[in-house]
């Protein structure tokens, strides 16, 4: 028994004749539908991007907080030495 997707209803609660020559291996030419793969091709890669950059801004935030508390530690300690 072959699975089913739930893009695959709604394709062919769509059109079933489209969903079915998909299923028998039909694959339609469209210059419109090119255009579409490549853009969506295109911004998919730009949403990856965005992930990575955002992944990268976190790690150096928080290397900054780290920075700034060491550097609190460092001004702490020494306040305490020269009081003592």
């Amino acid at each position: 028994m072959e699975i089913i997707s739930a893009s695959e209803i709604s394709q062919f609660l769509y059109c079933s004749i489209s969903w079915h020559l998909q299923r028998c291996g039909y694959k339609p030419k469209s210059d419109l539908l090119e255009t579409g793969i490549k853009r969506h091709t295109s911004l998919g890669k730009t949403i990856s991007y965005i992930g990575y950059e955002l992944q990268k801004s976190r790690r150096l935030a928080l290397a900054g907080y780290l920075l700034i508390a060491v550097s609190l530690s460092v001004i702490i300690l020494w306040v305490i030495i020269l009081v003592a």
